[in-house]
């Protein structure tokens, strides 16, 4: 069982192009894997959570989220909870426990596509998801009064701390402000009531209060569980809390509330189930280089090679949560760099922080002749880091 781990991400909207500062310090984005990850996960069904809280539906709408969630990731493909409920009932399969891993994974085997599955409880902190009357007033040391425009009370706080009248609910202001909305202000602030001339109240945003609030607060928890066998590759140690402070002019749901808290929680959550982009900051002219070969265990670095030699070898160094992530050695002559002379493609291996990849100065050699070449390491189509050699 792998518990979580708080890995450190820098979310990006995209993936992100070389970011190249103070000479040869660059950055890229990768993907960092959790450590229960294995390309052969490549279908993952979200089964509808347990609902411990007071609001209908919590279980349902936290697993849809975390669902919706999981498929913008790309990590892996995923069945969504109602589409699940209509496969198991087109291959008339039985309801899921939702709390037996052994005796849902055995039900999800025979429909053959589904490689794992996530269930889990929808908590809820007795303290909060409540919705109430928003707290007026801006100071204890000013005036407050209640403004009403329609449906929707504001407090006002006058500037000087003289409080007028309360105005009647109608659909314009109420008639402590006089009869005709545009006349009454228009009188006593001037013709330039429309522009600069608003009173202070009017701009200064502290100053307007909506009249309802609400706030909530779920946890969630969640479990990853292997089809094949019913282990358990996930679980939060501890739940994974999301809060929701919710302000409107109207009257909210509490569900509301509790579906804005939930997507909180599940944010944090897919930081620990999928892929997530990180940040790698890489030196180029440390972390790639050629080598002869090995010498007692340690590498035989040189930038040199005769065109007779059968093999050299390129050294990566990178950090070890770029495991699992996809990438291309090419070698191209510096005087036609649009040619390829050799490219290798391969995967880092989990946990690693050091790999070598083989070549053969004398094909190369063969290829395109001696002389002076750049070695090239790319990821997603994006150029990482470059170093030059020569075979001569």
């Amino acid at each position: 069982m792998v518990t979580r781990t708080y890995r450190t991400t820098i979310i990006s909207a995209a993936w992100a192009a070389l970011v190249v500062t103070g000479g040869c310090a660059q950055s890229f984005t990768a993907r960092e894997y959790p450590a229960f990850y294995d390309p052969n996960l490549r279908t993952v069904a979200v089964v509808p959570f347990q609902n411990r809280t007071h609001t209908a539906g919590a279980g349902l709408m936290a697993a849809e989220d975390l669902a919706a969630a999981l498929q913008v990731n790309g990590t892996y493909s995923v069945i969504r909870p109602h589409r699940l409920r209509s496969l198991l009932r087109e291959k008339k399969l039985p309801e899921l426990s939702r709390t037996d891993y052994a005796k849902d994974a055995e039900v999800l085997r025979q429909l053959g596509s589904v490689q794992a599955f996530i269930m889990g409880r929808v908590l809820r902190d007795p303290g909060m998801a409540q919705t109430y009357p928003a707290v007026y007033g801006h100071s204890g040391g000013l005036v407050r009064k209640g403004v009403f425009r329609g449906p929707v009370r504001y407090e006002l706080v006058d500037e000087e701390g003289e409080e007028g009248e309360e105005g009647e609910e109608d659909e314009g202001f109420g008639e402590g402000f006089g009869d005709e909305f545009g006349e009454s202000f228009g009188d006593e602030f001037g013709d330039d009531f429309y522009g600069p001339g608003y009173p202070y109240w009017y701009w200064n945003y502290p100053y307007y209060y909506p009249e309802y609030v609400a706030e909530a607060r779920v946890a969630l928890e969640v479990s990853m569980v292997r089809v094949s066998d019913g282990a358990v590759l996930y679980t939060t140690p501890v739940p994974v809390w999301g809060r929701a402070d919710l302000a409107s002019y109207r009257r909210i749901a509490p569900g509301s509330a509790t579906l804005d808290a939930i997507h909180h929680a599940v944010a944090r959550l897919i930081n620990d189930l999928a892929a997530v982009p990180v940040k790698v900051k890489v030196r180029e002219r440390l972390d790639i280089r050629t080598a002869a070969g090995k010498i007692d265990g340690q590498w035989d670095f040189r930038n040199t090679f005769s065109p007779t030699d059968e093999q050299m070898y390129v050294v990566v160094q990178l950090p070890s949560t770029v495991g699992r992530n996809s990438f291309e050695l090419t070698i191209t002559p510096k005087k036609e760099p649009g040619e390829v002379a050799a490219a290798r493609r391969f995967v880092w291996p989990p946990g690693a922080d050091m790999d070598a990849v083989r070549f053969s100065p004398k094909k190369i050699a063969a290829h395109t002749g001696p002389g002076e070449y750049s070695l090239n390491l790319y990821t997603r189509d994006q150029r990482v880091m470059r170093h030059d050699f020569k075979i001569e």
